[in-house]
């Protein structure tokens, strides 16, 4: 069996995996100096990555189906070739490596997204409550005057 097809294709899925990763390091930065005009760039261009991911899926699946092959261990046993077997290990280690990675600056960034958030919260709640002290004042004629929040209820 010639796998030739299956490694173009896992190749080209390896590419835009590590694009995913670069983008993820890039995420990070921005979410750390607080660049949300460029996290929306970064975030669409996640969106191409992720669709070109999904299509090369579909061919690799096309592939399997075609060969009537169910797991990499059918893999295994159709390869006669050592040569072939190695890529296929060596490139199988490479792709499970990069895939961690990207799970890595994921996990990092949906932190540093919560940590935003909670930051984001906070102040909104520092604020509100600034506002809505209870600092009565009086009017000329001496009628009680509360002042009232801006922000009325969460979202």
């Amino acid at each position: 069996m010639n796998i030739k097809g299956l490694l173009s294709i896992l190749e080209k899925e390896y590419d835009v995996y590590r694009d995913l990763n670069d983008l993820a390091l890039k995420k990070k930065e921005i979410l750390i100096q607080g660049k949300v005009d460029v996290l929306d760039e970064i975030v669409s261009a996640e969106q191409s990555c992720i669709s070109a991911v999904s299509k090369l899926e579909n061919e690799r699946e096309c592939w399997l189906d075609g060969h009537s092959i169910n797991s990499m261990e059918d893999i295994q046993k159709c390869l006669i070739n050592t040569d072939d077997r190695e890529k296929l290990s060596v490139f199988q280690d490479k792709f499970r490596k990069l895939l961690e990675n990207v799970e890595e600056a994921n996990e990092h960034n949906q932190v540093l997204i919560e940590q935003a958030l909670q930051y984001v919260e906070f102040s909104m709640n520092l604020l509100g409550d600034a506002l809505t002290f209870d600092d009565t004042t009086y009017e000329k004629k001496g009628i009680e005057k509360n002042s009232s929040s801006i922000f009325d209820k969460k979202i």
